[in-house]
């Protein structure tokens, strides 16, 4: 008898199983990659003003360091740079000399070297074209910079015209990007969407050799045209 209800039961739970819906025991689907696209414009109040930043690191050397700080920081940053139409001084841009003393447009800057000028030129307002595997950073009409999701991978090669580019990966809800200085300097960059997707921030961290440590560039962005109401 109890062989008999033990069978019985065991049909039930194979019946109830083959009728039962397949979300109930399918695993859950993957989140959807985040939408970084749209037109983005700077907002100074929530924005740290890289040059600063960069002043705050060089004042942490100790007194008879490397001449120039940041390895011979002395050539000056092109007004406008990445950013264009950023006045000199500005956010992301130095005035002549730099921070070493330099002659003026001086290439033995490493803030100067490409891959870098992302990290002391920042974007007034640009538009962020996003594919599958691709990030694109346009300002006005002329494509910067792109960011490849590869899975964080090494590039072989720079873009198409000299754009520079970075390797991404996706970690979670934030397109984390890595890249190297010209001396050797870890870079990485933290894109993500805040206050419900309104705003796109980036965060920037450069490890730093010696007594500098690290120096952690934010930028918040808001979206230039709002999107539709769904």
């Amino acid at each position: 008898m109890n062989l008999m209800r033990a069978l019985l039961a065991a049909s039930l739970i194979a019946v109830a199983c083959a009728f039962a819906p397949q979300s109930a025991f399918a695993a859950p689907a993957a989140k959807s990659t985040p939408d970084l696209s749209g037109q983005w414009r700077l907002n100074h109040a929530r924005s740290d003003d890289p040059q600063k930043k960069i002043e705050e690191a060089t004042s942490r050397m100790p007194m008879g360091g490397p001449p120039g700080g940041m390895g011979g920081m002395g050539g000056g940053m092109p007004p406008g740079g990445m950013g264009g139409g950023m006045p000199p001084g500005g956010m992301g841009g130095r005035p002549p000399g730099g921070m070493g003393g330099g002659p003026p447009g001086g290439s033995d800057d490493p803030m100067d070297a490409p891959g870098m000028k992302h990290v002391m030129d920042t974007l007034e307002l640009f538009t962020l074209e996003q594919r599958a595997d691709t990030l694109t950073f346009v300002d006005r009409g002329i494509c910067v910079r792109q960011i490849v999701v590869n899975g964080g991978h090494k590039l072989s090669a720079r873009g198409q015209g000299g754009v520079d580019q970075a390797s991404g990966r996706w970690k979670q809800s934030r397109l984390v990007a890595e890249t190297k200085g010209p001396r050797g300097e870890k870079i990485r960059e933290v894109w993500e969407l805040i206050d419900e997707g309104r705003s796109l921030r980036s965060t920037t961290t450069i490890d730093l050799p010696g007594p500098m440590g690290s120096i952690e560039i934010s930028r918040l962005y808001d979206r230039a045209i709002p999107q539709p109401a769904e």
